[in-house]
């Protein structure tokens, strides 16, 4: 049994002890899972080591048939873009696992659910079988529906609500638009091989058409406008859910953009005008709504959607450059808005008012540390990740596409501008002496120092990452060309 494998596997057996748990209490549940969100990160990791980073071939696979009539088959497989990308979710999850924030009261039915979203952003990741990808695509869409209603209110059964159409909505296109490519193009079988390959002798407006249906799959999960109306209402309420709704969504958008711009490089050639302009002007929109954004968990949801508008438009260049940064991005972004929305939280658990804290340098300093790291990454500041990632996809996409280039510097540039002012306000402003209030605690330090660090590590030493984006992304522009 390959990793490949086994890293869809092992959340879901998490999912199952989760069944098995006593009913309400928190430290049964929350033991277990943080054991199987561990053994996650850690076969992530060892998936690494056995990795080898110079050849770009899918690694650690496994093969099995499922519908042999029609070609399906249960295929999974790492490369270079993959293994970050599912490292950077598993560790996403883990700390999600273990701040638990809002779904105290339900520690149960929060983890069954996450785990069965981490094992289909697993799926979606290591598939190198287009069918079973689209069902994996699918299949996510139910736990991200009930992690988002597992929190009681109108607000957040109407943002779960609708996040659940436009989910299912773009996966039944995408499923369409998967099928259509299989018929029209008369490839063998499902594998993203034959997929591949038969992709290209399509037409110019056959491919802009299939590669439009997968666009729209990806700007549900980034999300882009117009289907982000879920996104406020979502992570506001819930944080430990939305951190992982939203670390997850950033991933997998920009991951389906990059492998459909690969399988049809004439919709992606055909389309990237209008694409690109669609993603200059979310990545100022939601900038936009970010800093005039009244609560700190809205302002970092629009922040983050900014930052995955301009890795979008990276992904889908043609730009090697801008796609091995699109990567790197991705993986600091989910990081560093998940962090972000943990700290929030936690923020909101010591002042009535977020908003009305000052001074925090002083009375906070660890988490003012943590603060500062984490906003510099969400907005592209060095020495984090963050700003490595959209450098890159920002200097790929410069020489064919400058003026959408400097729309998304302009987009970034607004959310490190809030970032500063928020820290101005919340770190440095006139500290009230006879004000106490606790620092980090040892459980949310162990849920978002991680995050932190990676953030940074990504910044520091960023070739450990693009040791193996690199050669995989080379690979793809080898093949188109």
């Amino acid at each position: 049994m390959s990793l490949s494998f086994l890293v869809v596997v092992v959340p879901v057996l998490g999912a199952a002890c989760q069944t098995l748990a006593p009913a309400g209490s928190l430290r049964a549940a929350r033991g277990c899972a943080a054991a199987f969100a561990a053994l996650e990160l850690a076969l992530c990791a060892l998936a690494a080591l056995l990795f080898d980073r110079y050849d770009p071939a899918v690694q650690l696979a496994t093969a099995r048939p499922w519908i042999d009539t029609l070609g399906i088959g249960f295929r999974t497989g790492f490369d270079g873009v993959s293994l970050w990308l599912l490292f950077a979710g598993a560790l996403v999850a883990l700390c999600c696992v273990l701040y638990p924030r809002g779904m105290e009261g339900r520690p149960r039915e929060y983890y069954f659910w996450l785990f069965l979203l981490e094992a289909a952003f697993a799926g979606i990741l290591v598939s190198r079988d287009m069918f079973l990808l689209g069902a994996f695509w699918i299949a996510y869409a139910v736990p991200v529906y009930f992690l988002e209603g597992l929190r009681e209110g109108e607000q957040d059964g109407a943002a779960a609500s609708g996040h659940l159409i436009y989910s299912v909505a773009t996966s039944a296109l995408m499923m369409a638009a998967i099928t259509a490519l299989y018929t029209l193009a008369k490839a063998r079988s499902f594998s993203a091989r034959d997929i591949f390959q038969a992709g290209a002798s399509l037409s110019g407006g056959a491919q802009c058409w299939i590669f439009a249906a997968f666009m729209a799959a990806a700007a549900a999960r980034a999300p882009l406008p117009p289907f982000h109306s879920w996104l406020g209402g979502s992570l506001r309420r819930a944080p430990a859910s939305g951190a992982a709704i939203f670390g997850f969504g950033a991933i997998t958008g920009v991951y389906l953009a990059l492998k459909a711009a690969a399988v049809l490089p004439g919709g992606a050639f055909g389309l990237s005008w209008p694409l690109l302009t669609l993603c200059a002007a979310s990545a100022l929109y939601c900038a936009a709504l970010a800093v005039s954004a009244e609560e700190m968990q809205t302002a970092v949801a629009w922040s983050g959607a900014a930052f995955s508008a301009v890795l979008l438009a990276g992904a889908v260049s043609g730009s090697v450059t801008a796609r091995a940064g699109a990567v790197l991005g991705a993986c600091c972004a989910g990081a560093a808005a998940a962090a972000l929305l943990l700290l929030g939280d936690a923020l909101r658990q010591r002042f009535q008012n977020p908003l009305s804290a000052r001074g925090l340098l002083q009375s906070m300093p660890v988490f003012s540390a943590l603060f500062i790291v984490c906003a510099a990454s969400l907005a592209a500041l060095p020495p984090t990740g963050g700003f490595a990632g959209v450098y890159l996809a920002l200097a790929g996409l410069f020489p064919g596409y400058p003026w959408h280039a400097a729309a998304g510097m302009a987009a970034v540039l607004a959310v490190a501008l809030l970032a500063a002012l928020a820290c101005r306000r919340l770190l440095w402003g006139d500290f009230d002496a006879g004000l106490q209030t606790p620092d980090i605690r040892p459980l949310e330090a162990a849920a978002i120092v991680p995050l932190a660090v990676f953030t940074v590590l990504c910044g520091i030493y960023p070739k450990l990452l693009l040791d193996y984006i690199v050669p995989a992304v080379t690979e793809l522009e080898r093949l188109l060309n």
